[in-house]
């Protein structure tokens, strides 16, 4: 994880740093693609989740999801303060500096190719795993369902569903 980690800052490009969230905050790279500045609550330490995005007629288009709010941990409040809190530019997506929700979503899956795949090869390491990995450090925390619920924004079935085999049984 800390390598994983240690990639993604390093890059410094905005568009791959969307995946540190993933890793750390549990979101997916779709939510990470449709984050807007005005999700940010420095005040609060709170990242707003409000919409996710889907292909709908062949084009991607940002979609209504579960709406939950996720605490900043130290590391995601110091990585996107430092970074963002002078940069506010409400109504664009933070990741890539546009308005256009398919231009950011494709711009950050082809950066994580592009700079992060290659460092990363032999460790099996996908832009879709590192949400999972988040939510296997949860569990191995013993934090409850409810709460991983809460906080990834899946229903407490899907979590048993596609982790049953990383809970430890009692």
């Amino acid at each position: 994880v800390e390598l994983i980690n240690q990639c993604f800052l390093e890059s410094n490009e905005p568009s791959v740093l969307a995946f540190y969230l993933c890793l750390n905050a549990g979101i997916s790279p779709l939510e990470a693609a449709v984050l807007r500045f005005e999700n940010l609550d420095f005040a609060k330490r709170e990242i707003r989740i409000e919409s996710g995005a889907a292909i709908v007629e062949k084009k991607i288009v940002p979609i209504p999801i579960s709406h939950r709010s996720i605490p900043m941990l130290d590391c995601v409040y110091n990585f996107l303060h430092s970074r963002y809190a002078s940069m506010r530019k409400i109504g664009d997506y933070i990741f890539t500096n546009t308005s256009l929700c398919a231009e950011s979503i494709r711009t950050i899956e082809t950066s994580f190719r592009r700079i992060i795949k290659p460092r990363l090869d032999s460790s099996g390491v996908y832009s879709a795993s590192l949400r999972s990995t988040f939510i296997r450090r949860c569990i191995e925390a013993n934090m409850n369902m409810e709460s991983i619920s809460s906080l990834t924004g899946m229903s407490v079935k899907a979590l048993y569903r596609d982790y049953s085999e990383f809970i430890h049984a009692d």
